[in-house]
């Protein structure tokens, strides 16, 4: 189906414009705002593109469109605020669509938006290839087929949350580990070395000593002030001599009682006690450490059921990719990247003359009953990339519809492309 005849009565700047192209390619032309645009935004709605114009504007007019020595007569009018588009097809077929319809003649010529400029520009980044795969879904993939991958998608992401915080928990356990003392002993599997020691016992022969210990020590105190009263009562023996007897039979007592109780030596039970302390310490951390080896397997374990999760999930989503056909020889779609010509589609792999190609492709898989595009605005092409534009024209007998912005053309002209106008 290629344009034929336009005709506008009344869009935006334009009244009363015709053009009479019988499908041959042609350049709209003129300087901004004479309404090069405003054709091409005219043509898509009336084909079925109701997002082509602006949901207040009145539109008047029509298209006419030829195929296989048919015409077909595609009809806008706007009464009282309300859009009515009719279409009118050979033998008698009428469709009519009405405003806030349900696209009945976008159904019937099986008409897609599809923007073939913003698809090359997309093939620049990543992000912009991620992009033309939706874009591709979008076209190809029917709803119950979008939403089952949209469910798929989402449980990937879901599950890659929660694989996630089991990495950071992992991450974080192994951190612990890793700083653990003992950990040598954990990957030598040797943490049930360690046994727990009762020191009760040792404990309170401890404090004993320890209680013994203490009387000594007051006792040798003791001892030495008696040794120096008795340095300083010297000088006053003779007057002081009772004093003296009873000193030296308290000192006698105190010598007895000190020959009879040595301060007793407490190393060996110091040493005993810290030992079993340390040991305790190490069955204590070895309990602990043997916690978190368990814990680690436990999430580890987690972790790989997870990464099975989502890699069923991914295949899952390839398996409805690759279940839908197209009719873009050469394309092949994968989760996250179009390949043509077993090359990935991107500007570093791809010249813009094999974009453009891959474009009007999917330009017409999308839109199969157009032999039309459009060309937003051609003073961007270079001569090399026009002439490609031209030789896929002719390759796939299409029609160019492009626009130019000529600087003092103050109305809007048509020009047939390959001729030249008076």
């Amino acid at each position: 189906m290629k344009i034929k005849l336009i005709h506008i009565d009344n869009y935006k700047v334009i009244k009363d414009f015709t053009a009479d192209v019988q499908g041959r390619s042609f350049m709209l032309m003129g300087k901004n705002g004479v309404g090069k645009t405003s054709v091409e935004q005219f043509i898509q709605y009336v084909l079925g593109n109701p997002d082509a114009i602006p949901p207040d504007a009145e539109i008047n007019g029509f298209v006419v469109t030829t195929k296989d020595g048919h015409d077909w007569m595609f009809k806008v009018e706007t009464k009282n605020g309300k859009k009515i588009v009719v279409m009118e097809g050979p033998d008698g077929m009428k469709v009519t669509d009405e405003t806030k319809g349900k696209g009945k003649i976008a159904q019937t010529v099986g008409a897609k938006n599809f923007n073939p400029h913003r698809f090359i520009e997309l093939s620049k980044t990543e992000k912009g290839v991620k992009e033309q795969i939706e874009i591709w879904k979008n076209i190809y993939l029917d709803e119950p087929t979008r939403i089952e991958i949209l469910r798929l998608e989402e449980n990937v992401k879901s599950v890659e949350m929660g694989r996630t915080e089991i990495g950071r928990d992992i991450t974080k356990l192994k951190g612990a580990i890793a700083s653990h003392p003992l950990n040598n002993y954990a990957y030598a599997h040797k943490l049930d070395e360690f046994k727990p020691v009762d020191i009760t016992e040792i404990t309170v022969k401890h404090a004993q000593a320890v209680k013994h210990n203490g009387q000594v020590e007051r006792s040798v105190v003791i001892k030495e002030g008696i040794e120096s009263d008795l340095r300083r009562v010297a000088d006053e023996i003779a007057v002081l001599q009772a004093s003296e007897n009873v000193m030296k039979e308290r000192l006698a007592n105190a010598n007895k009682w000190l020959s009879e109780n040595i301060k007793q030596d407490t190393s060996d039970l110091d040493a005993q006690i810290k030992s079993a302390n340390e040991s305790n310490e190490k069955h204590k951390g070895a309990l602990e450490l043997k916690g978190k080896v368990a814990d680690l397997g436990k999430l580890e374990e987690e972790y790989g059921e997870h990464t099975a999760n989502i890699h069923s999930q991914r295949t899952a989503i390839q398996q409805a990719i690759r279940g839908m056909g197209h009719s873009v020889d050469g394309l092949v779609i994968t989760e996250d990247q179009m390949i043509y010509r077993d090359v990935p589609v991107h500007s570093q792999n791809l010249s813009m003359s094999e974009r453009m190609e891959l474009a009007w492709k999917m330009n017409m898989a999308a839109n199969p009953e157009f032999k039309f595009i459009f060309i937003e605005d051609s003073n961007l092409l270079d001569e090399d990339k026009w002439n490609a534009l031209l030789e896929l024209k002719d390759k796939y007998d299409m029609q160019i519809i492009a626009e130019e912005v000529v600087r003092g053309q103050k109305t809007l002209k048509i020009e047939i492309i390959g001729e030249k106008s008076e």
